[in-house]
């Protein structure tokens, strides 16, 4: 049985005609809540780094809530919980942040080992939360291998109560979601090692759910406007893909 975020993020995605999360990675608060009213009917989800956010309290958190409600959309904090499990469900429950208390999901590496997993996993659960786990990066020189990859897969698949899916570059496993960063229309690269896919080859040749886009989003001369360019072709892109499953799953064994 599918976890009921899952459920819950598969409707907003039908009922707005998307795939498109929103990385949100903007320190100035005004900014922020500016770009994200103008993008947040194109968006299913906003991925958050609540730790480069200037001034920050917890009006922060009530606003993003807020919008989250009256806008029907997910908020995932990208934390990329990675320390001994004490300290992660620290990380995750108080300090500063108190990360459980406002967003539906977050990123775990895996790097630690599962026991990080099980660390956020028992308070998280009983707030119905969930988290994606990181298995692939888009800069350029990460470390995450193959066999890194791999474990990732094993760990999610016995927490399938907790995990949704992965940060990744490509599909990677059945009956967990995949939601790719690095989308962009424009560019190949950044300065600082940032590698960039175009969102039709994630979405149709490497079989990814979901696009995580920023840079192409609070950029544009016009973020509305490049929010609902991409949730039109993501949408699309989704429905070809699911037409091939239609005509492969009906396709008429052949007689040579």
């Amino acid at each position: 049985m599918h976890h009921p975020l899952r459920l819950k993020l598969e409707r907003i995605r039908d009922a707005k005609q998307s795939n498109l999360v929103f990385s949100a990675d903007i320190s100035d608060r005004g900014h922020f809540f500016a770009v994200l009213e103008q993008v947040a009917a194109e968006i299913v989800m906003v991925k958050t780094h609540v730790d480069i956010v200037d001034n920050f309290d917890s009006s922060w958190c009530q606003r993003l809530c807020d919008l989250a409600k009256s806008h029907n959309f997910l908020i995932l904090e990208d934390r990329k919980f990675a320390d001994i499990g004490s300290t992660v469900q620290r990380q995750y429950q108080a300090g500063t942040f108190r990360i459980l208390e406002w967003a539906d999901l977050v990123t775990v590496h895996g790097i630690a080992g599962a026991k990080v997993l099980e660390a956020i996993k028992e308070p998280g659960l009983k707030r119905s939360r969930g988290c994606l786990l990181l298995a692939q990066m888009s800069s350029q020189g990460n470390l995450l291998s193959p066999q890194y990859c791999q474990a990732m897969i094993s760990m999610a698949a016995q927490h399938q109560d907790f995990v949704l899916g992965f940060i990744a570059q490509e599909f990677l496993q059945a009956g967990f979601l995949h939601f790719t960063p690095g989308i962009s229309r424009t560019r190949a690269d950044d300065p600082l090692g940032q590698g960039y896919s175009d969102p039709t080859t994630v979405l149709k040749q490497r079989q990814s759910d979901y696009i995580i886009v920023g840079r192409d989003i609070y950029n544009a001369s016009s973020p509305q406007l490049a929010a609902q360019q991409l949730r039109l072709l993501g949408w699309s892109c989704l429905l070809s893909k699911r037409e091939g499953r239609v005509h492969s799953t009906f396709e008429r064994p052949r007689h040579d």
